[in-house]
């Protein structure tokens, strides 16, 4: 809108607030009526949470299968290095960081 004055863009401006809070509205009550309803809110992020933790389990698992006993009793940063040099991988195939590691 190249050519709208400052009044016009002021009350865009105000309806497209007034339009945001009516829709922060309208799903608040909508929520508030499905939990009412008996319905579990947020049951797809806890599905996805466990799946991605028995992932991560798994992932962990097999990357202590693949290191020495010795090298599980270093630094963050050690083993970082190792799991670098040896040509392994994140999840994500990005290399490792101490803190990588570490989570």
């Amino acid at each position: 809108m190249p050519n709208a004055a400052d009044l016009q863009l002021h009350i865009f401006a105000a309806l497209a607030q007034e339009e945001r809070r009516l829709i922060s509205e309208r799903t608040k009550a909508a929520l508030a009526e499905a939990k009412r309803r008996g319905k579990i809110l947020g049951s797809n992020g806890r599905i996805l949470a466990a799946k991605n933790r028995r992932a991560a389990d798994e992932f962990a698992s097999q990357l202590r299968t693949k290191m020495d006993a010795d090298v599980l009793r270093c630094s963050y940063s050690e083993i970082a290095r190792h799991l670098n040099d040896a040509g392994i991988t994140t999840t994500t195939g990005r290399k490792f960081y101490p803190q990588t590691v570490k989570n």
